[in-house]
C-alpha cells in the first residue's frame, strides 16, 4: 500500500471537510455548565499536535460527546477525517490559531499503535513575563504560570 498524505495543521483551511490529519491528543478536558466539576458536559476540548509540532484546539460539541470522546485519550495518536475547520474562539483559546477543529457526527477517529510514527507529546507557547501584564483581563487566550522548584 503506498503511504497515506497527511494534512499538517497549519495547512488546514475554513469549512475544510476532505482532510486527513494524524496527531496526538497532548491535552483533553471537559467543559462543564457552570464551571463546575458536576455540572452537565457543554464539550470536549483538545489540543492537537502533528508530527512537525503544530497545534490545533479542538472541539467536541455536546451532541457528539457521548459518541466521540470515548475514541480519543490523551496522549494518543490518531488518524482523523471528516472534521470540520472553522474560525477559532475568541475567548479562552489554549493554543494561538486563527482556525479550529470540531468534531461532527461523520468524524472519524482510528487509533494508531504507540511508537508507529513521532509525534510530539506536548507543544506550548511561551508568554515573556513581561508581556504578563498586558494580558490581565485579556480573555483570548489561556494564560498559566509553570513553576519549577527544585
Amino acid at each position: 500500500l503506498p503511504a497515506m498524505a497527511f494534512t499538517l495543521l497549519p495547512s488546514l483551511r475554513l469549512r475544510d471537510r476532505h482532510a486527513v490529519i494524524r496527531v496526538r491528543v497532548s491535552r483533553k478536558w471537559e467543559f462543564r455548565a457552570g464551571g463546575t466539576d458536576d455540572g452537565s458536559i457543554v464539550h470536549v476540548d483538545l489540543v492537537l499536535v502533528d508530527e512537525k509540532g503544530n497545534s490545533m484546539y479542538a472541539e467536541i460539541p455536546t451532541a457528539e460527546v457521548e459518541n466521540k470522546s470515548p475514541l480519543v485519550q490523551e496522549g494518543g495518536i490518531y488518524i482523523m477525517s471528516r472534521f470540520m475547520v472553522s474560525n477559532a474562539k475568541a475567548t479562552f483559546m489554549p493554543v494561538p490559531g486563527n482556525y479550529m477543529i470540531e468534531f461532527t457526527f461523520h468524524t472519524i477517529v482510528n487509533p494508531i499503535k504507540d511508537g508507529a510514527v513521532a509525534i510530539p507529546e506536548l507543544s506550548y507557547h511561551l508568554t515573556p513575563f513581561s508581556d504578563l501584564e498586558q494580558r490581565a483581563g485579556v480573555y483570548s487566550h489561556f494564560t498559566g504560570v509553570l513553576l519549577h522548584m527544585s
